[in-house]
């Protein structure tokens, strides 16, 4: 947590203290019951003492969790790192139209509260929580949730029996979704957009990946670990020696290459846990498990986000595929390796894709408007038009590039907002393009051939512009 306001913050404890109160519901389990929140510790971890919404203190004040007036800078002369607050409280949260209210609840909870003196990032409080109350507190499963992500009523359940069912479980995810408020939310063509990919990469990656048995990425708005699988070796080498070595790059002189990849410190962590010498841990997608969370609804805020996680991501899997060669020295079977070897190929492909994307998408465009000045279809109107097109693409291409030189794009907001427009206006022509050239070239086969479904495939045009 950082300096979310109490509303956000709110969402995700209502979300955790049900999943406990679905737990606890379990009379029939062997693990969980009536006592199954003494096995349960919610660890809240907050960025920096000066930082932390003064709301969201209030709340925690009012669950009995945090104290005011007893925080210091000092003690006997030395800096505090961090105030640790214990409490097992039974009260519960309530969050109408924004208002956040509290009330007696049911199910007792088991809440540990640490106040970072200073903002020290997020990968600083996964340290704190994995390295410092982990070893303490000697967990099985370790379930991460960024505040303001609210996860369903069993979701946590069902991550843990991932675990429960398979020993070998090092982590697992479950659907990240789109908070949507009923449907409403999706009146914002960027907050569609975002629902659309969170769909498509939970409808097709994350459940072929799991199939493989390594997932390139849990991400960390909602995820879980298995604490053993975590540790490092005698010789302090592991998953979270790597995880944590972006930490010491603040403010260090870390290389272009380096600097980037740590961008996306979770997807180091998912390659380690596969890769762990003499190990045979693997990773697992969990549908049922859903969270939801909310996503950027302006384009300066939904950029300043991306940029960080294709920058991240794109680094992270270059040193995945750089690396590889540590899955033989982990103890997997001859076939997991080779389903490893199969899933690594994909994903090179992929990134190979992603590279020539930009230069993919510009011969697609040039190809359909050039097309289009044909004498049977738009004749010198569409030449004339492909040649405007062509100029404005490449002005606005060019001027994207200049833009991701800025460090703010909160700045440039109507810059990146005309483009978007442009380039929705691009995309309708080319819509337009190819069902009016397709629509054209199957008149042409009826008149000249007559009719029927081979011959379209016989169609250069047809075939290159909708089979491909």
């Amino acid at each position: 947590m950082y300096n979310e306001e109490d509303e956000l913050f709110a969402r995700t404890m209502i979300g955790v203290i049900k999943n406990i109160e679905y737990m606890n519901s379990r009379t029939s389990s062997k693990t969980w019951g009536k006592e199954a929140w003494k096995k349960i510790v919610v660890c809240v971890v907050s960025d920096g003492r000066a930082k932390i919404n003064p709301r969201t203190r209030a709340v925690l004040a009012a669950m009995g969790v945090y104290q005011d007036g007893i925080a210091k800078q000092q003690v006997n002369g030395e800096d505090v790192t961090a105030h640790i607050y214990e409490y097992t409280t039974q009260m519960t949260l309530e969050l109408k139209k924004g208002i956040v209210s509290v009330k007696k609840g049911s199910t007792p909870v088991q809440m540990l509260f640490c106040l970072k003196e200073k903002n020290q990032k997020k990968i600083n409080s996964h340290r704190w929580f994995f390295q410092a109350f982990g070893e303490v507190l000697d967990p099985n499963i370790c379930v991460l949730i960024d505040a303001g992500t609210r996860p369903g009523r069993s979701s946590i359940y069902d991550l843990w029996k991932a675990f429960d069912r398979e020993p070998m479980c090092a982590g697992a995810c479950g659907e990240i979704k789109a908070l949507l408020d009923h449907g409403k939310a999706l009146v914002n063509p960027l907050v569609a957009a975002q629902n659309f990919e969170y769909k498509m990469s939970n409808i097709l990656d994350k459940p072929l990946e799991s199939a493989f048995g390594f997932i390139s990425v849990l991400p960390g708005a909602f995820s879980a670990y298995r604490y053993v699988a975590l540790q490092n070796d005698k010789t302090g080498q592991g998953p979270l020696e790597k995880y944590f070595a972006g930490e010491k790059m603040h403010g260090a002189n870390a290389g272009i290459f380096t600097a980037n990849m740590y961008l996306a410190e979770d997807r180091i962590l998912c390659f380690e846990l596969v890769a762990k010498r003499n190990c045979s841990w693997i990773l697992q997608y969990v549908k049922s498990a859903t969270g939801e969370t909310d996503v950027p609804t302006e384009m300066a805020d939904f950029i300043l986000q991306r940029r960080r996680w294709l920058n991240g991501s794109f680094f992270a899997a270059v040193y995945g595929l750089a690396h590889f060669y540590q899955i033989w020295r982990s103890h997997h079977s001859a076939l997991r390796k080779a389903a490893f070897v199969f899933e690594f190929i994909y994903q090179a492909v992929n990134m190979l894709f992603a590279w020539f994307a930009i230069g993919n998408f510009f011969l697609v465009f040039r190809i359909l408007t050039v097309s289009l000045s044909g004498d049977n279809l738009l004749g010198t109107a569409g030449f004339i038009l492909s040649v405007i097109f062509e100029w404005l693409y490449i002005a606005i291409l060019v001027t994207c590039f200049v833009l991701a030189l800025g460090n703010r794009p909160q700045g440039s907001n109507k810059f990146y907002m005309t483009q978007v427009y442009f380039w929705a206006i691009l995309m309708s022509y080319l819509l337009f393009a190819s069902i009016f050239i397709t629509v054209k070239s199957v008149q042409q086969q009826v008149s000249e051939n007559g009719f029927s479904f081979a011959q379209l495939f016989t169609n250069k045009l047809f075939r290159t512009l909708i089979v491909s």
